[in-house]
């Protein structure tokens, strides 16, 4: 899986917003990317916005894909027509927010019907 443009315009908008902060940028990671895109798989065929799914909590599921991580978040979200959309839903929202802005380094993004999802990860 190579990154796509939507993925990569994302991943500059999201480090945009961190560096208003002073926070670091963060890296597109495959395997976050393919932990995401899993999730947003499960979301479109439940038709059900959620943090869980049939693999467990977030830290088990981003852990089959990168196991020595020491932290990690998920931001999600349903419906938004485009990735400057979706962004700007996250930043307005003071705890997607505040996952965007988090002491990660690494990130994933995935999409499907609609469903959002972003993963970030300290590893």
């Amino acid at each position: 899986m190579s990154f796509q443009q939507w993925q990569i315009e994302m991943l500059n908008l999201v480090n945009a917003e961190r560096a208003r902060y002073h926070r670091r940028p963060l890296n597109l990671d495959i395997r976050l990317c393919h932990s995401a895109q899993e999730h947003s798989n499960y979301q479109a065929h439940t038709n059900a916005m959620t943090h869980n799914d049939s693999s467990g909590p977030l830290m088990t599921r981003v852990q089959r894909r990168v196991p020595n991580i020491r932290g990690c978040a998920e931001n999600v979200a349903w419906n938004q027509p485009d990735v400057r959309s979706v962004v700007q839903g996250w930043i307005n929202s003071p705890g997607h927010h505040r996952n965007m802005l988090g002491e990660y380094n690494i990130v994933g993004f995935g999409i499907q019907n609609k469903y959002w999802t972003q993963v970030f990860a300290l590893a």
